[in-house]
């Protein structure tokens, strides 16, 4: 049978007696708790039956309501015990009796209550009697009844305690016997095969030969002893296959070019490779049990002591170290590993050593390069570092320290962040993210001391290794303060032009060949309404209206070829008037190529008003307000163009005042200059509009009238002249007469000179004042 099946058989055993004792005792004990209850319950009725025996005494003795009150309450309680008492067993009978009586005794008390006290007759005195002799004597069964009950309850418990102390102890023997037999199972069947295992296995890890159990038991030992007979079979053929590996092993670290040794905690060589031998010029044998010192000689161990200790301290070490050995110096890459015994603990370590001479010559040489690469880096004017790919600097020229103005050794290992500060870790921030994803990147940067800001244009090279890595970057910095500050002075040079240019009452601009706007002033703004910020970068044509653009497009054309144009013109923008003289001055390059064109606009607005008032006034009589001699000669010219070209008749009338002279000596000339007003506006009312009439000098006035079909036109117009002339001058010293006599000339159709017309008319009227004035006459042509 299976030690499974039997320790489950066991175990089913084991349950089923420890339930039927569960149970057993269970029972026993409810048996022994109801017995103890109905004990207790027949105790407490036998009290209250002997206190109603008391009371019914009490009450024939006294018959008070004292004695009856304390009657019927022994009477309540006993109902009341009676009504949850437990009817099994022998208690039946008299728990019956005592509920019988007690279902009598209230109406016997109510009839020995019904009775006279104190008797009459002799049939009172037996009816009284006989009333209290049923109530005692049902009082004194109950009380009999009572003490049965009690007496057979307590010999009911006394039975139920015997029952529950037998099966207490039969369920102790049944499970004393059942650990006995478990026990002598376990033992036989589990313990002393598995003692011969447990021997066995330290036979094996001793590394002892142990013989083969082969079991054939069917239970799972005999299952576990073949099992441990395949492991045993197993293992020996392991350590077999162990053995001829190290023997390989040892083949291979034999013939690997690198020196491997085992030492113990004391640094004694336990194992050494053949190379290791070679190395040193013995047997590998030779090598084991000697010191460390013994091999590399005091200085060396010294040497080695630090790293050593570390090793057995539990830390794997790597350093470089250099020996003499017969012949020559050579180096060596080492690699020290704790060796751990099972329990964890170091017991020793492994020291893996590799010649690295060669490649020692090959770092010196680079050194030596890198020698001269920084002796020229650091002679050159530009700051040159290298940041690994954590940012981290581990490389600087001396312009660097320079620039900085700290020591380089003090920077190698910091990051970019912590040697620039973060105002310029923020600009250099894409530019690195850039370069070491493999993009050169060119920006400019700045350092900043106490004394001042040095500014400087940067360049991030990526360095790629030679998997197309990149490991880092190299960053070349050339100082351009100076370039910077002339920058800052052209800038500071330029804003004072701009402010000046800003400030002129001139509109300056700078247009390239393509009549883009390049320039333009504040004062461009101010005169077209066009932003000069938004407006630069346009052309003229999309930055003026159309017509404005027309007014200056044929002298952009000639200005952008090379020549020099001045020019006038009327303009209206922003809702204003302008009169412009402007000037455009090429911007020819070295070559002799026009680059571009300078224009200037000034207003001269005002002053070409105050010319025209001038001219005005040149051509206009400041007493009267008639034009004066030299507009009409203009006037004049102009109308016998006309008449020419129209073909039709053109009058000349020339007045004066008749006697002006006599009325100046008399009158003063405030008169005389009142009579000459008056005289010229009576004219200009007798004309129409578009007849000339202007005054030549003293009291000499001239009247042209145009488009005359006839001269007998121009006679009809002298005649009210004269008639108008004739009426009262209202003067401050009076009203005076006034004479005027007008001599006329008639354009003919065909060409006449203006000069021999007003001849003519000046002839005519001096033929009026000889026949005698205040006439006219028409000079016969």
């Amino acid at each position: 049978m299976k030690i499974r099946s039997l320790f489950i058989a066991a175990g089913a055993v084991a349950a089923l007696v420890g339930t039927s004792a569960i149970v057993a005792m269970w029972t026993a004990t409810r048996l022994e708790g109801r017995a103890e209850a109905q004990q207790q319950r027949a105790q407490q009725v036998a009290r209250d039956v002997a206190g109603l025996v008391g009371a019914t005494y009490v009450f024939q003795r006294e018959r008070d309501e004292l004695s009856i009150s304390e009657w019927k309450s022994w009477h309540a309680n006993i109902v009341r015990d009676l009504a949850g008492a437990d009817l099994q067993g022998s208690a039946h009978a008299e728990v019956e009796l005592l509920r019988d009586a007690a279902g009598r005794l209230p109406a016997l008390f109510e009839r020995a209550l019904k009775t006279a006290a104190a008797p009459d007759s002799d049939f009172q005195r037996r009816r009284h009697d006989q009333a209290f002799e049923l109530l005692l004597g049902d009082t004194q069964a109950m009380a009999d009844a009572a003490f049965r009950w009690s007496r057979n309850a307590g010999d009911a418990r006394r039975l139920a305690e015997d029952v529950h102390e037998q099966v207490t102890m039969a369920a102790v023997v049944a499970f004393s016997m059942l650990l006995v037999v478990l026990a002598s199972v376990g033992v036989r069947r589990v313990l002393r095969p598995l003692a011969l295992l447990t021997q066995a296995t330290e036979a094996l890890e001793r590394g002892e030969q142990v013989p083969l159990f082969g079991s054939t038991a069917r239970d799972e030992l005999g299952t576990l002893k073949r099992r441990f007979d395949a492991m045993t079979i197993a293992l020996q053929r392991r350590t077999g296959e162990l053995r001829e590996a190290e023997q390989r092993m040892r083949a291979v670290a034999d013939n690997v070019p690198v020196l491997i040794t085992e030492f113990d905690a004391g640094a004694r060589i336990v194992f050494a490779n053949a190379t290791a031998g070679r190395i040193y010029g013995v047997p590998a044998e030779a090598l084991v049990g000697k010191h460390v010192s013994d091999v590399r000689g005091e200085d060396g161990a010294r040497q080695l002591q630090p790293h050593i200790e570390a090793v057995l301290q539990g830390q794997s070490v790597e350093f470089d170290s250099t020996q003499a050995l017969p012949g020559a110096q050579r180096h060596f890459h080492q690699l020290y590993v704790p060796r751990r015994d099972a329990f964890d603990t170091v017991v020793g370590f492994y020291s893996v050593s590799m010649d690295i001479t060669e490649r020692k010559a090959a770092e010196l040489a680079v050194q030596a390069s890198e020698h001269r690469l920084k002796d020229i880096t650091d002679n050159i004017p530009v700051v040159v570092s290298h940041f690994d790919k954590d940012l981290r600097a581990d490389f600087g020229n001396l312009a660097a320290e320079r620039v900085l103005r700290r020591p380089i050794s003090e920077l190698l290992g910091q990051t970019f962040r912590e040697i620039r500060g973060d105002a310029v870790w923020e600009i250099a921030k894409p530019h690195i993210d850039a370069v070491m994803q493999g993009q050169p990147r060119q920006f400019e940067s700045f350092v900043t001391h106490g004394d001042g800001t040095l500014y400087f244009a940067q360049r991030y090279v990526p360095d790629v290794d030679a998997a197309g890595q990149v490991q880092g970057f190299y960053s070349v910095s050339f100082d351009i303060t100076e370039r910077r500050q002339a920058e800052a002075k052209l800038a500071e040079s330029e804003k004072r032009l701009r402010d000046i240019a800003d400030n002129l009452p001139v509109m300056i601009s700078y247009i390239d060949k393509d009549q883009r706007l390049l320039f333009l002033n504040e004062t461009f703004s101010k005169w077209t309404g066009l932003d000069h910020r938004t407006t630069v970068g346009k052309t003229v044509a999309e930055a003026v209206p159309a017509a404005l653009y027309e007014q200056r497009r044929e002298h952009l054309a000639r200005a952008l070829g090379g020549e020099r144009v001045e020019f006038h013109v009327e303009s209206t923008a922003a809702g204003a008037a302008r009169s412009l003289h402007n000037l455009y001055l090429p911007d020819i390059a070295e070559d002799g190529s026009v680059r571009g064109l300078y224009a200037l606009s000034t207003d001269v607005t005002e002053r070409r008003q105050l010319e025209r008032q001038l001219a005005e006034l040149a051509r206009t009589d400041a007493l009267t307000g008639l034009p004066n001699r030299y507009s009409f000669n203009e006037q004049l010219a102009a109308v016998i163009k006309r008449a020419h070209r129209a073909q039709s008749f053109t009058a000349l009338l020339f007045l004066d005042i008749d006697r002006f002279k006599l009325i100046n000596d008399s009158h003063g000339h405030g008169v005389g200059d009142e009579v000459l007003r008056e005289f010229a506006r009576r004219l200009q009312q007798l004309v129409r509009g578009t007849d000339f009439v202007g005054r030549l000098a003293g009291d000499e006035f001239v009247v042209v009238l145009e488009g005359l079909r006839a001269a007998t036109e121009a006679e009809i117009v002298a005649g009210k002249i004269i008639e108008a002339i004739n009426r009262p001058f209202a003067t401050s010293a009076g009203e005076l007469s006034i004479a005027t006599s007008i001599g006329i000339a008639v354009h003919p159709r065909d060409e006449l000179g203006g000069e021999e017309l007003l001849g003519r008319a000046d002839q005519a009227l001096y033929l009026a004042k000889g026949a005698g004035r205040n006439q006219y006459r028409l000079h016969a042509s």
